[in-house]
């Protein structure tokens, strides 16, 4: 529809090359504001809430999994699953994928 609108009236001839380009470049800026920019937000976000995580935030895996974190060596994560039979399981950092409950450092 806004091809219509930048096209030349009847008998004249068409922009060419200029009116291409502005086109795509107008596309291209809708695309990354629509698309890219959020993405890297969201992105730059997760960064800091993996690297925030520290013992005993409540967290959700990928794979559903709530605990709390009990200790955090590298890139790995154990998590106490399960408070009455003491369950704990060792995961990936990144398969963390959000915090439900930081704990509250105090200041």
């Amino acid at each position: 529809m806004l091809l219509f609108f930048m096209s030349p009236p009847p008998g004249e001839g068409g922009g060419g090359l200029q009116d291409f380009i502005f086109m795509f470049g107008v596309v291209f800026l809708i695309f990354w504001l629509i698309v890219i920019r959020p993405q890297k937000k969201q992105e730059q976000q997760r960064k800091e809430m993996l690297a925030s995580l520290k013992k005993g935030d409540q967290v959700v895996t990928q794979g559903g999994v709530v605990g709390k974190v009990v200790s955090i060596k590298d890139n790995r994560v154990t998590l106490k699953i399960d408070e009455n039979s003491n369950s704990k399981a060792t995961f990936l950092r990144h398969a963390i994928i959000n915090v439900i409950n930081q704990k509250k450092e105090k200041s």
